[in-house]
């Protein structure tokens, strides 16, 4: 067991992980890469930490907006959606601020409702999608607020 030289001697003592390399003070283990420990039996764990110093740990998976990400040996990787909507609220009522949800789209954008129905001042929940000034959704139309009768005109 005793190697020469500080040459590794490959004894059953350090593992799967380790080889034992003789030192003037004696034998010890010395550890492959992401191993640690006296007999290199302890696996280093990587986390990552991500937006707001939430911490993942290595190998976990989660979803962030519209992107896909990934912890892998300390570095998270996200997808990077080409464009992802943001949810809004066509007007404020209870639900919507409970919710989180602002009246205001970015730039160049409109709220559009998820339901035709939510459009007028009534709807409990009137939340949407921002899209951009002159996107067509299929089956729904488009919302733009006037100061007609109503309030709401359909676009």
């Amino acid at each position: 067991m005793n190697g020469t030289n500080g040459q590794p001697v490959n004894v059953p003592l350090c593992g799967d992980h380790g080889v034992c390399v003789s030192t003037p003070s004696g034998a010890m283990c010395s550890c492959d890469h992401l191993w640690t420990g006296t007999f290199c039996q302890t696996e280093i764990p990587f986390s990552c930490t991500y937006k707001n110093n939430q911490t993942y740990p290595h190998n976990s998976t989660w979803v962030d907006g519209c992107d896909s990400c990934q912890c892998q040996f300390g570095v998270a990787e996200c997808s990077h959606a080409f464009w992802c909507p943001q949810r809004c609220a066509l007007y404020s009522t209870a639900a919507t601020v409970a919710a989180g949800l602002s009246t205001t789209c970015p730039p160049n954008q409109n709220c559009i409702p998820n339901d035709v129905a939510c459009a007028k001042p009534t709807c409990a929940n009137p939340a949407g999608w921002c899209f951009p000034v002159g996107y067509v959704m299929v089956d729904v139309a488009p919302v733009i607020p006037t100061n007609g009768p109503n309030g709401w005109q359909w676009g």
